[in-house]
């Protein structure tokens, strides 16, 4: 070192220098996973697509990936949250359309609130193996293509989670971590705190008719806070999304216990619009929106939607959805995870001219609520119209147009969509605390809480 002083980690303790280290690790593997999946050649989903870009993002590292699903065992459409230490488990599900049985392996990262890699060792977030093979592995049944599904349920007694937090379920193959498969974010709660929320349209008269106010409190009760300012953090998000998620917030009055946000314009989202839908169960029979479906010379079939419409300045009306969340199924099935077909799903959507400022996407669960390279659409200037041709399995669909902004790399859910705050939508709030002394954020509080679903 310059003026032969040397290197110091200050008042650091060893076992604190030890973090250092594993943090900056932690930092550098996911730093190449993200090249290693780009150099691998099979991800076409590198890109940053409207969320922060790297390895912590929920996202399929191969194009060859498909009909993800990261929820609770026993409900397929929930929030991918369990308690600590409960009996409560997730459920993970996914195609290779490659087909072949192939070894994928499985582990858990723990991350703090920002979704960055925790200054925790994985030993003391972890018990049981470092890591686990996916035991759900079988070949579909008369498909047309074939494919491979996976599945597991975890926590499993060889690998059990001792922390609350953030998490990243990490999936590659044979235990190969330069072969990235997947990313997917869950989380683990203490329930603490308890959280009192209420939804309601947005409190300032320009927003009134197109944002919904999330205003919520959270009870401490004999949880203990120094400073609730810096040592609680709280995260809002709308519909399982991450990309216009609510992180910022600080609480506008602290009594006795008591945390009040209740801001006028700081925890308002867009409002946005019920989702459409589609029905693939029925090959030969159109579903929901199918116009009509064919089968074509190498047996794939396809599925041809109703020429769908802008609904950016039509009146709201009331939809029975999903929330953007899909669900597997085939009629007359026993197993539809393992005989559903993949079908070519046909969108039209006509407009007067095309989108300059961004280009237009089919988005939804099944594409983690992101804007993603195999459902961008295309522009048809003969026509006049957006189209996209691309694979789903058979089931039911929730989806949406949205626009991902050239400018900002941001997503616009309106702009087709439409904005209003009669919208039924379902919002999650996370409440953490970060203590001087712990090396992790705890995640102490969840709840889901709806805008307008009052009877349905």
């Amino acid at each position: 070192m310059a003026g032969g002083r040397k290197a110091s980690f200050g008042n650091l303790q060893p076992k604190e220098i030890n973090r250092v280290h594993w943090k900056t690790l932690l930092l550098l593997c996911s730093m190449t996973l993200f090249m290693a999946a780009t150099a691998y050649g099979q991800d076409d989903y590198a890109a940053p697509t409207g969320t922060v870009a790297g390895a912590s993002d929920n996202r399929a590292f191969r194009n060859t990936i498909r009909s993800v699903q990261l929820s609770p065992e026993n409900a397929e459409m929930g929030m991918p949250v369990i308690p600590l230490n409960g009996t409560m488990r997730l459920r993970l599900r996914f195609d290779d359309l490659e087909g072949g049985i192939k070894i994928y392996t499985f582990t858990y990262v723990h991350c703090d609130f920002d979704w960055n890699p925790s200054n925790l060792l994985p030993s003391e977030y972890l018990e049981g193996f470092p890591e686990e093979s996916i035991s759900g592995r079988e070949p579909s049944a008369n498909t047309t293509p074939a494919y491979t599904h996976y599945s597991q349920v975890f926590p499993t007694s060889n690998l059990r989670i001792t922390k609350s937090g953030n998490y990243l379920l990490n999936v590659y193959e044979e235990s190969n971590t330069d072969r990235m498969v997947l990313s997917l974010r869950f989380f683990v709660v203490e329930p603490l705190v308890g959280i009192q929320a209420n939804v309601h349209a947005a409190t300032l008269n320009a927003d009134r008719n197109y944002k919904q106010e999330v205003d919520f409190s959270v009870l401490l009760g004999d949880y203990p806070i120094q400073n609730a300012y810096t040592d609680v953090l709280v995260a809002v998000l709308q519909n399982q999304r991450f990309d216009n998620a609510i992180t910022n917030l600080k609480p506008q009055y602290v009594k006795d216990g008591l945390l009040t946000y209740e801001y006028d314009d700081g925890n308002v989202f867009n409002g946005g619009n019920e989702w459409r839908d589609f029905d693939l169960k029925d090959q030969g029979l159109p579903g929901i929106s199918v116009n009509y479906q064919r089968r074509d010379s190498t047996g794939v079939w396809h599925a041809y939607l109703h020429n769908d419409e802008r609904r950016a300045f039509k009146r709201y009306a009331t939809v029975r959805d999903l929330n953007g969340a899909f669900v597997v199924r085939r009629s007359r099935s026993i197993e539809p995870n393992l005989d559903a077909d993949y079908e070519t799903v046909h969108f039209t959507l006509p407009l007067d001219a095309p989108f300059e400022q961004g280009e237009l996407y089919v988005t939804g669960a099944f594409s983690q609520m992101r804007c993603l390279p195999p459902y961008r659409m295309t522009w048809d200037a003969t026509r006049k119209c957006y189209t996209l041709s691309a694979s789903f399995k058979q089931g039911y669909y929730n989806y949406q147009y949205w626009l991902l902004q050239s400018a900002n790399g941001k997503i616009d859910e309106t702009a087709v969509e439409g904005n209003r705050f009669e919208t039924e939508n379902v919002y999650t709030i996370l409440v953490y605390s970060r203590k001087i002394g712990f090396f992790y954020d705890r995640l102490i509080g969840y709840v889901n809480v709806g805008a307008n679903n009052q009877g349905r």
